[in-house]
C-alpha cells in the first residue's frame, strides 16, 4: 500500500506519533541511566587506580595489591591519595579521566543503535499490519460501493477467519439488498399493472352509468318501461362496481398480510349451505340445477366464514359459466387423509392454455356468457382456501364444463349421514 496514502488515515498517524514519543522517552531515560552507571564505573576505577599506587609506596607485595585481591584497602588508598596531591591530582573526579568520555560514547552509541534497530523494526512491522487492515477495509469498502451499485460480490473459495466472516456478512446484505430491490421492482409493476387493470374495469360500468344518466335528464318524454329498465340497468352496473371495490379490498387485507383466518373444526355441510343459498334465487329463475352432496358429519378446520366467501365465488363463476337449464353440483368426500371438495358444471368449460391464467386478478376467459363478470372472484377464492391449507386446480374439457377441485388435510372428522339438497 502507498505509504502515503496509508499516514492519511488518523489513527495510523496517531500509532507512529505515540512510537516516537515513546522512543524518545526511552531514549532520554536511557542515556541519563548509561552516564550515572558510567560515571560510578569510572569512579571505582580511579578509587582502584589511587589505592594501587598507595600500596606500591607501602611496599607491599604484589599479591596483596588491589589489582590482584579486587578489593581496596583503606590504607593503601590514603596512603595514594596523599602521595598524588603532592602532584595536584584532584580527588577522584570520573568526568577528568580519559576513559570516561570513550567508554560513555561508546555505551550511549550501542543503546542509540539497539533502540533505533527496535524502532525500525517496530515501525516496519507497524507498517506491515496497517497495511494488511487498510487493504481489507479497502476491500470492503469496495464491495460497499458493489452493493450500493446493486451488485452482489463473490466469496473466495476457501477463505478463513473474522475477514472470511466479514465478507460473507456483506455478502449476505448485499443479497438481502438485491432481493428487496426486487421485491420493490415486482411491487411498483404490480401496483402500476393493479391500478391500470382497476382503472379499466371501473371504466366500463361508470360509462354505462353516466350514459344512462345522461338519457334519463335529457329526455324528459320516456315511457315508464323504458326508464325501469335504465334504472335496473343502472342496478346492474352499481353492483357490478360494488362487487369489484368489495372484492379488491379483500384482496388487499390478504396481500397485506391484514387477514388472518380463526380456524375451528366446524362442519363442511354448513359452510356449503351457507355459500350456495346467495345464488338459488338466481339458480332458480334460470332454470339452473343448482345441488350440493355433503356428509352432515365431516369436521373440518377451518375459517368458515371465509371458506364460504370462497366456495361462494366458485359458485358464481361456475353459474356465470353455466347457459340458463344447466346444472352446478358441489359435492363433498372424505378420505382418510383429506376432505375434497368439487364444484362442477356442464357449461361452456375452456381451453387448457386458459386453465393456468383463471386464479390471475382480472383475467376473463374468452368464452364467458355473462358480461358482469370482473375476473377477481377466483384469484380471492384461491387466497382464501391457500390461507386455510387447501389446495385447489381445475379440470376442463370445452363444451362439456369445468370441475374445481379443493383439497383440505383433514382433521377430526367423525362420520355421519349423508345429506342431499337440490333445487331448480
Amino acid at each position: 500500500m502507498n505509504l502515503v496514502k496509508l499516514f492519511r488515515n488518523r489513527p495510523v498517524r496517531r500509532v507512529f506519533a505515540i512510537l516516537i514519543v515513546l522512543t524518545t522517552i526511552v531514549l532520554t531515560i536511557g542515556i541519563l541511566w548509561i552516564r550515572g552507571k558510567t560515571e560510578e564505573t569510572v569512579q571505582k576505577m580511579v578509587e582502584k587506580d589511587i589505592a594501587l599506587v598507595g600500596g606500591v609506596l607501602l611496599n607491599r607485595p604484589a599479591s596483596q595489591l588491589c589489582i590482584l585481591t579486587g578489593e581496596n584497602d583503606p590504607r593503601d588508598y590514603r596512603a595514594g591519595l596523599d602521595h598524588l596531591k603532592s602532584y595536584s591530582y584532584p580527588k577522584a573526579n570520573p568526568e577528568n579521566y580519559p576513559y570516561y568520555e570513550w567508554l560513555v560514547g561508546s555505551r550511549i552509541r550501542a543503546f542509540v543503535g539497539w533502540v533505533g534497530l527496535f524502532f525500525l523494526l517496530s515501525c516496519f512491522l507497524l507498517l506491515l499490519s496497517f497495511s494488511m487492515v487498510y487493504r481489507t477495509i479497502g476491500q470492503l469498502t469496495r464491495t460497499a460501493q458493489w452493493i450500493a451499485q446493486g451488485q452482489v460480490p463473490k466469496l473466495e473459495p476457501g477463505a478463513e477467519g473474522d475477514e472470511a466472516a466479514m465478507q460473507y456478512a456483506f455478502t449476505s446484505m448485499a443479497q438481502r439488498l438485491q432481493f428487496h430491490a426486487d421485491s420493490l421492482k415486482k411491487d411498483k409493476e404490480y401496483l402500476k399493472d393493479f391500478l391500470s387493470d382497476v382503472s379499466h374495469q371501473l371504466k366500463t360500468p361508470l360509462a354505462a352509468l353516466r350514459m344512462y344518466n345522461e338519457i334519463l335528464l335529457s329526455k324528459r318524454e320516456i315511457a315508464p318501461e323504458k326508464q325501469r329498465e335504465f334504472l335496473e340497468q343502472s342496478k346492474e352496473q352499481i353492483d357490478r362496481t360494488d362487487w369489484l371495490i368489495q372484492g379488491l379490498l379483500k384482496s388487499a387485507r390478504m396481500d397485506a398480510g391484514a387477514v388472518r383466518m380463526d380456524l375451528t373444526d366446524s362442519y363442511l355441510i354448513d359452510t356449503v349451505q351457507n355459500a350456495i343459498s346467495p345464488f338459488e334465487e338466481e339458480a332458480k329463475q334460470r332454470g339452473i340445477r343448482l345441488a350440493y352432496q355433503v356428509d352432515s358429519g365431516i369436521l373440518l378446520r377451518h375459517d368458515s366464514r371465509w371458506v364460504t366467501e370462497a366456495l361462494g365465488n366458485i359458485v358464481k363463476n361456475a353459474l356465470e359459466h353455466t347457459r340458463n337449464g344447466g346444472r352446478v353440483q358441489v359435492e363433498a368426500q372424505e378420505t382418510p387423509m383429506t376432505v375434497v371438495i368439487s364444484v362442477s358444471d356442464n357449461g361452456c368449460g375452456m381451453e387448457s392454455t386458459e386453465i393456468p391464467l383463471i386464479f390471475e386478478r382480472f383475467y376473463r376467459r374468452g368464452g364467458e356468457v355473462s358480461p358482469t363478470n370482473v375476473g377477481i372472484g377466483l384469484s380471492l377464492a384461491r387466497q382464501i382456501l391457500e390461507l386455510n391449507g387447501a389446495d385447489i386446480y381445475v379440470k376442463s374439457v370445452v363444451s362439456e364444463g369445468s370441475t374445481f377441485v379443493i383439497t383440505f388435510l383433514k382433521h377430526a372428522t367423525p362420520t355421519g349421514e349423508t345429506q342431499s339438497f337440490c333445487h331448480s
